[in-house]
């Protein structure tokens, strides 16, 4: 099926791949605390209006619940992980079953 230098290359790429979702999970966690740390600031530096303090609270709810979507974030890249293997797969599958069929109407 795939040589012993196309197997590599796929290993090696599924490898980069669980590396670069490993680090999706620090990335979500970081944008959400870093929005919620600006708007706290930015609210905190002007006069405080009725709409500024619910910002103020939503900021504050988006810290306190970083590890709910940093959870939400990980089940995402995961399924989306399932998916990709999963259609790589068919996709494999249907190369072996075109190549099988050539055959057949060749020989």
């Amino acid at each position: 099926m795939y040589s012993l230098s196309q197997q590599e290359s796929k290993e090696e790429h599924m490898a980069n791949q669980h590396k670069n979702s490993q680090n999706t999970g620090w990335i979500i966690s970081g944008v959400a605390i870093g929005t919620g740390i600006a708007l706290a600031y930015a609210a905190s530096r002007r006069r405080k209006d009725t709409w500024q303090n619910r910002l103020v609270e939503k900021a504050e709810t988006v810290v306190r619940k970083r590890e709910d979507l940093v959870d939400s974030g990980r089940d995402v890249i995961d399924r989306i992980r399932i998916i990709y293997d999963e259609s790589r797969k068919l996709v494999e599958d249907a190369s072996e079953f075109w190549a099988h069929g050539r055959r057949l109407v060749r020989g």
